[in-house]
């Protein structure tokens, strides 16, 4: 699958488009992250930095994971099952062979990783530092 010639398109772009497998690996190795990064932050909150930074609500945002990050869990089945869902999601949209939808939709996956990647390495920075400050 490739975008029409009309349309212009980056090599970057192509490749995801032309390979399934690499698009959905790459969006799955940034979700994977996403949890280990959100449960690195919950551990460094729990150890120290929750008597300088208070999250009423939890450090985790999604109501969803709030659980699961409270209890800081190694394994988790709702992530799992988020990912194997997602991954389908993005496995259907390709296969429908509309390679401007599945763009669109794989741009959204990952962007919204790539927002959530930028918040946790800020998050871990002020906690690691609060602990070499202290320390």
């Amino acid at each position: 699958m490739s975008l029409s010639p009309s349309v212009s398109s980056t090599w970057l772009l192509d490749l995801f488009l032309n390979n399934i497998w690499l698009a959905i690996a790459v969006w799955a190795g940034l979700y994977c992250l996403d949890y280990i990064f959100t449960m690195t932050a919950a551990r460094f909150h729990r150890d120290g930095a929750q008597q300088h930074y208070l999250f009423p609500e939890g450090i985790e945002l999604n109501p969803f994971f709030r659980d699961d990050v409270a209890r800081i869990r190694t394994f988790s089945f709702r992530f799992f099952l988020l990912l194997f869902f997602s991954a389908g999601l993005l496995l259907i949209v390709y296969e429908l062979n509309v390679p401007e939808a599945f763009a669109v939709v794989w741009g959204m996956f990952v962007g919204i990783q790539l927002a959530n990647h930028c918040r946790h390495i800020r998050n871990l920075v002020v906690f690691f530092m609060r602990d070499s400050l202290l320390a």
